[in-house]
């Protein structure tokens, strides 16, 4: 891959901070590309898109009675790409971006659990309730394990998964 922005003249000083529209380009022309690392400002810049398009999805769906489409189409749109800037984020702190495959497998048993608990209040037994707050836990735990390494600056100079793009 080519590098979005021009080489900078004094490694030794960051880059300052991506602009909203330059942070979206980066995101969509590596809509699929998770090697390499991403920037804090590409990633929280996408995130911020994300939750707009979702706000914007579910009023649309509100006005029009059409439920929640428009939201799970935004979803399924952003869903590849949000996959790609996190893993992306998570290789410039110098992490495994498998902590978003963690994530996003803990969500899924979160959300199958949340539905069908509703369905076995009757039925459940002690084991299922201990199950389902370790799973909880576990969820929490790997959610704010994320979030904390998606705050953390650049790793200067390169790591494993290539040149920094803040410094380089």
């Amino acid at each position: 891959m080519e590098p979005i922005q021009a080489q900078n003249p004094n490694p030794s000083q960051p880059r300052p901070m991506l602009e909203f529209g330059e942070a979206i380009r980066i995101c969509w022309k590596k809509f699929s590309d998770f090697t390499g690392r991403a920037r804090r400002s590409e990633y929280w810049w996408w995130c911020l898109l994300c939750v707009i398009i979702n706000m914007v999805a579910s009023f649309i769906g509100k006005i029009l009675s059409l439920g929640n489409i428009f939201t799970m189409i935004a979803c399924l749109i952003l869903f590849i790409p949000g996959l790609a800037v996190g893993t992306r984020r998570l290789h410039d702190t110098g992490r495994s971006g498998w902590w978003i495959v963690a994530e996003g497998v803990l969500t899924v048993i979160m959300w199958i659990m949340a539905y069908s608990v509703k369905s076995m209040v009757y039925y459940s037994s002690a084991i299922w309730i201990i199950f389902y707050y370790i799973v909880l836990l576990l969820f929490l735990f790997v959610y704010i394990v994320v979030l904390y390494f998606s705050v953390l600056d650049s790793h200067k100079g390169e790591n494993q998964y290539g040149p920094s793009p803040k410094y380089q």
